[in-house]
């Protein structure tokens, strides 16, 4: 079976997004970034708090939104070869992207 890629966590600090799924399938994951708790290097966080969504090109569920503070801490993982689209506003200020490790 062929390995797919899977996006790191990451956030897009005061910003708005949309992603869709314009071929294949996606999961995407997603927190706010108040239930991060930091360990060293490494991030922690309950199960509970995580928004889990499959895309589909093929259905009616193929976007996914995340806002400033609300789902902004995500990944996304392609369940089989995908493409997808991302708009972010406003466009990308100083601080950009954060990556977390967790375990």
């Amino acid at each position: 079976m062929p390995q797919y890629q899977e996006f790191n966590w990451h956030d897009h600090p005061k910003m708005t997004g949309f992603t869709k799924c314009v071929h294949g399938k996606l999961k995407i994951t997603a927190m706010d970034k108040k239930f991060l708790k930091q360990s060293g290097d490494l991030y922690y966080f309950p199960l509970e708090s995580l928004r889990i969504e499959t895309l589909e090109s093929k259905s009616n569920k193929n976007l996914s939104a995340i806002y400033p503070e609300q789902f902004n801490v995500h990944k996304i993982e392609a369940l089989e070869i995908s493409a997808f689209f991302d708009l972010l506003m406003p466009d990308y200020p100083d601080d950009i992207c954060s990556f977390f490790n967790t375990i």
